[in-house]
């Protein structure tokens, strides 16, 4: 062996891979080189890292560097003292001047693709007299598999990525896809077949297609679909799809899909028609939320739309249309996310046009543009997270369908949401069931208190329908749900044939509604109700 090489992954979470060394690491495993991939992530300590990749005793360390990862990069080098650094990814490789003026004890930049170029550079003994290194890739098809059947133990709990086409037939200008030196191009659909199966066989719990466009060759994508569903693995497939390309067949093939299997992710980012053709996104909204309806409303795949705040011509009234007519779908998961100004984008390109200012370190986001303000993107990004806390995770379908009725849009809602957070800061200090309950009840009775009783019996019955403890948390506690449950355990423990055992009854959940109101509307007029499997349907009395 011609030495060890430790190709390192710092990736933004620990469930997360790093795909590209991978890849690597399979293309050059003939190179004479031990090669072996570490990984960690941002959130672990840059010494401890660098500790364990220098006892590797490796006579390199290639790091494939990100926007999440490239301030962990950052201090992570110098403190590896024992081989030669090569760093490569989009974050380096697209930027390579400005990091070897920064990092001098850098020894090599791989620019564009990386398997070739590192392939290369192996093959010269490390030795180059160029710093920054770029080559013509192989077809995409032609690069082996990325997986040995020894990687799978450590990814236990994590997710396994794997791409089936590379680039975008799609030049949406803020995307590093859309650069014209990144070609689209399919691997064999047979030959993904034969790699899924290998994958489904290691019984990962979510694999996750980093294609741009997964659908974008529709046959590729229909073939594959029918194959995982013809398997029915319990493996969880992630998708990254364009709606207007959707056709029948797709339809009745995603119809199909046992429920929980696959999860779709769909860049929406706008939808005004005129900034998506600014941005070079070919989407027709009205066509597209269609298309998108016809998904979210099968109800047996996980949707995701994603926005993007600080697009050209749009201020925070676009920003709050847009989402209140994503949010009108009522997809599983809203990501409302914020430009990222990357090197080497389209976008990039015309940021002064567009009075972009972004910030100077990753991950280069927009801090104003021409149509919005600082202030306006600091609202956005804690109406971002209120997201986050009230829709992205389940809990409060019920009481933030009554708080948008009181703030007139969901938007409205969320702004309420954000602008109590920023004003008071508490917003900020846990994403416990118990605390979220207790900052949206405030609002209400801050803003609305006529409505704060039909919200708080919004608020336990939600308790009550995911499943939640038979005690009420203080925020929503209340005496009527209490003697509803004095009253239940007698009822439902004497009944004769219907009687209920005695630990499934001590476990259920008891409601009693404190207003009129929410017995007419959830409750057909019963004024108490029991959860006896914690969540599901109630069972009313009285």
């Amino acid at each position: 062996m011609r030495g060890k090489i430790v190709l390192a992954g710092i990736n933004a979470r620990y469930t997360h891979s790093c795909l590209a060394l991978y890849c690597i690491r399979s293309y050059c495993r003939d190179s004479g080189y031990g090669l072996s991939v570490f990984e960690c992530s941002i959130n672990s300590d840059p010494e401890s890292a660098a500790a364990a990749i220098n006892g590797m005793g490796p006579c390199a360390v290639g790091i494939s560097t990100y926007i999440w990862n490239a301030g962990f990069v950052k201090r992570l080098i110098p403190l590896i003292s024992v081989a030669k650094i090569i760093l490569g990814g989009p974050e380096a490789g697209y930027n390579p001047q400005a990091w070897l003026d920064e990092f001098p004890e850098i020894d090599f930049i791989i620019s564009g693709a990386g398997e070739e170029a590192f392939r290369k550079l192996l093959s010269s003994g490390l030795e180059s007299d160029a710093r920054i290194i770029s080559e013509p890739n192989p077809r995409f098809s032609e690069l082996p598999f990325p997986y040995s059947e020894d990687d799978f133990a450590g990814m236990r709990g994590r997710y396994v990525y794997y791409e089936s086409t590379r680039g975008c037939p799609y030049r949406c200008s803020y995307c590093l896809s859309s650069r014209t030196d990144v070609p689209f191009e399919k691997r064999d659909t047979g030959r993904v077949i034969e790699e899924l199966d290998v994958l489904i066989g290691q019984r990962p719990g979510t694999v996750k297609f980093v294609d741009r466009c997964f659908n974008a060759d529709r046959e590729h994508s229909r073939a594959v679909w029918r194959h995982i569903i013809s398997r029915t693995p319990g493996t969880v497939f992630h998708f990254e799809i364009f709606p207007g390309i959707l056709g029948d067949e797709d339809f009745d093939i995603l119809s199909r899909v046992p429920a929980g299997l696959f999860r779709l992710e769909i860049g929406v980012q706008s939808v005004f028609r005129r900034t998506l053709l600014e941005i070079g996104r070919p989407m027709d909204w009205e066509a597209s939320r269609a298309q998108i309806k016809r998904l979210v409303d099968m109800k047996n795949m996980h949707v995701h739309l994603d926005l993007i705040a600080g697009l050209p011509f749009e201020g925070l009234d676009e920003a709050a249309e847009s989402f209140n007519l994503v949010h009108g779908l009522m997809p599983d998961h809203i990501q409302l996310g914020f430009l990222k100004v990357l090197r080497g984008t389209g976008i990039s390109l015309k940021a002064g046009d567009y009075g972009i200012v972004h910030s100077e370190s990753p991950p280069y986001e927009v801090l104003e543009t021409k149509w919005i303000s600082r202030d306006d993107l600091d609202l956005l990004r804690e109406a971002s997270r209120m997201v986050d806390f009230f829709h992205n995770e389940p809990g409060f379908r019920t009481s933030m369908g009554r708080l948008i009725k009181i703030c007139g849009s969901p938007f409205g809602a969320y702004r309420a949401l954000a602008e109590r957070s920023l004003a008071s800061g508490t917003g900020r200090r846990g994403r416990d069931w118990q605390f979220r309950a207790g900052f949206m009840l405030d609002l209400v009775k801050a803003v609305r208190p006529d409505e704060a009783g039909y919200l708080a019996d919004c608020l336990r019955w939600d308790w009550c329908l995911h499943g939640r403890s038979h005690r009420y948390p203080p925020a929503v506690d209340w005496e009527g749900c209490r003697e509803a449950r004095r009253r239940g355990l007698d009822l439902f423990g004497r009944r004769g044939i219907d009687r209920v055992p005695a630990g499934l009854l001590r476990r259920s959940v008891f409601f009693s509604a404190e207003t009129e109101s929410f017995r007419r509307d959830f409750m057909n007029g019963h004024g108490s109700a029991v959860f006896f499997h914690g969540g599901g349907e109630p069972v009313f009395f009285d």
